[in-house]
């Protein structure tokens, strides 16, 4: 890998960041009006259908016979899609947007505690940047929630217990099809799970309706934030260490609180503000880190 495709990784998942700040809103907004697994499955199935014309149109479809692909494609489905989006999108509807983005920075603790059984060891340096993330990240969440952990707070934080696996997994199976594919595979094996889980455990007379009112936020969530945003994630992931992506993906919350300025005038608190900084500069320390060490070195 040389300098220039990890300067450029790096470009594109500070990219992806930027629009993963929508993320935790979208989700936290949207799952108040519909049915949350339900929200999940039409958005990552709206994302599949997207992917799959544009890899008509580039003639890459035929990438879906490689065997290898979809047996490693079926574990990134069920770890990056099914698990997490379940337990999310349940938990966002039970909980706030500003706890939904911090939380979801439990991301980065798993990361560092199982990648080294997985063969990349971070170094003391990207460990202590990753830490100050999430310093910033439970600085938001205890000191401006005044009503404490709720059961959808514990929910988002197990959501984010498999993401290393499926982030691992796609970084193995990059190198032989490419991100549209593996989005194919994910999002049709993981929406048909969600779309499955819901008929089972939702009210399925509502779903029409509720789709038809609010389709915007499945919209965005399955178009621009998992079929266009993922598709440049993997395109960077694909030249970074999964630890310093994950690190530089983190800085999301900031972004995050400046739409709901923009967009919902919710205005921060001091500690929120503070917070927010911390996991900036956490994040980008970490960019500018050197290369985790070498298993086995």
């Amino acid at each position: 890998m040389t300098k220039k495709s990890e300067k450029i990784a790096t470009i594109q998942i500070f990219l992806v960041a930027i629009l993963w700040g929508m993320f935790p809103i979208v989700v936290n907004k949207g799952s108040q009006h519909i049915q949350p697994i339900f929200f999940a499955a039409s958005s990552v199935l709206l994302s599949c259908i997207t992917i799959f014309i544009i890899s008509l149109f580039k003639k890459s479809l035929k990438e879906l016979k490689n065997k290898r692909g979809w047996k490693l494609g079926i574990i990134v489905a069920i770890t990056g899609t099914a698990i997490p989006e379940a337990l999310l999108f349940i938990g966002s509807q039970l909980t706030s947007g500003i706890n939904t983005a911090a939380l979801l920075l439990s991301e980065i603790i798993f990361t560092l505690l199982i990648m080294p059984f997985l063969g990349e060891r971070p170094t003391l340096y990207k460990t202590l940047s990753g830490l100050l993330v999430l310093a910033g990240a439970f600085m938001i969440l205890f000191k401006s929630s005044p009503d404490g952990i709720n059961i959808g707070d514990i929910l988002i934080f197990l959501s984010t217990m498999t993401f290393p696996f499926g982030n691992y997994f796609s970084k193995k199976i990059l190198n032989e099809i490419s991100a549209e594919t593996l989005m194919i595979i994910r999002y049709s094996v993981g929406g048909i799970f969600l779309l499955a889980l819901s008929f089972i455990t939702e009210d399925s007379s509502l779903f029409l309706a509720s789709a038809k009112e609010y389709w915007i936020y499945i919209f965005i969530n399955g178009i621009v934030l998992s079929a266009f945003t993922n598709t440049i994630w993997y395109k960077g992931l694909k030249h970074l260490e999964v630890s310093k992506a994950i690190s530089i993906l983190m800085t999301f919350p900031l972004f995050s609180l400046i739409f709901l300025i923009i967009f919902f005038k919710e205005i921060p608190s001091p500690y929120q503000l503070i917070g927010l900084i911390v996991i900036t500069i956490g994040g980008i320390c970490s960019s500018l880190l050197k290369k985790s060490t070498p298993p086995n070195s």
